[in-house]
């Protein structure tokens, strides 16, 4: 439990080949290889946490993620250290038929752990930095967030922003069913000059 309280916190990062399906009112899925976000661990430490609780498997009612309807029950985590695997579940509570319902499956294994790259004052940047130094493709495709909210604004609806808050949240929602996660200063920064284009175009 001591290596995930510190994978969760960032202090040491993992990459693994991860497979993730996500329901939202339309079907999502990515497999492939690559970092394992620490938000998934966090997800990981809290669904054990759980499973602690009732002494015993806490399972997640899944009801769209696979073909037929048939309501189908996963572990909320699964962790199987020996074998350097682990499985996470989530569904939204109340409804399932609201238009916020959604459920998710996280799937890794293959699991590598190394120490996080920490740049101390005065210390040179590290190799991640300077790989990205001078116009190096950024993480997130901005571009294609931005289009999507706009074209939401653009198109014949009733969706009229009224606050940079509600700009912001469309954006993480466009990240989130692509199972990313910028972070609160990335997405309030765009949603900002996103946002008073809207209201200065509105006038």
């Amino acid at each position: 439990m001591a290596m995930l309280s510190l994978l969760a916190d960032g202090q040491l990062v993992s990459t693994g080949s991860y497979s993730w399906k996500r329901y939202r009112n339309d079907h999502n899925q990515r497999d492939g290889i690559g970092e394992i976000p620490a938000r998934r661990w966090v997800s990981l430490k809290e669904g054990l946490a759980e499973n602690s609780k009732t002494f015993g498997l806490n399972e997640v009612t899944l009801r769209f993620m696979y073909e037929g309807w048939d309501e189908y029950k996963a572990a909320r985590a699964d962790w199987t250290w020996t074998a350097d695997r682990f499985a996470t579940a989530e569904a939204s509570s109340g409804d399932f038929l609201s238009s916020g319902y959604f459920e998710e499956t996280y799937v890794v294994c293959d699991i590598e752990v190394r120490p996080a790259e920490v740049e101390s004052a005065g210390a040179p940047a590290s190799r991640a930095a300077e790989r990205n130094k001078g116009g190096a493709p950024s993480k997130y495709d901005w571009e294609r967030a931005v289009a999507a909210i706009v074209f939401q604004w653009a198109d014949d609806g009733p969706w009229q922003p009224t606050s940079q808050a509600e700009v912001k949240n469309k954006l993480a929602d466009w990240f989130a069913d692509r199972d990313e996660q910028p972070s609160e200063t990335l997405l309030k920064d765009r949603a900002r000059w996103l946002f008073e284009e809207f209201r200065r175009r509105g006038q």
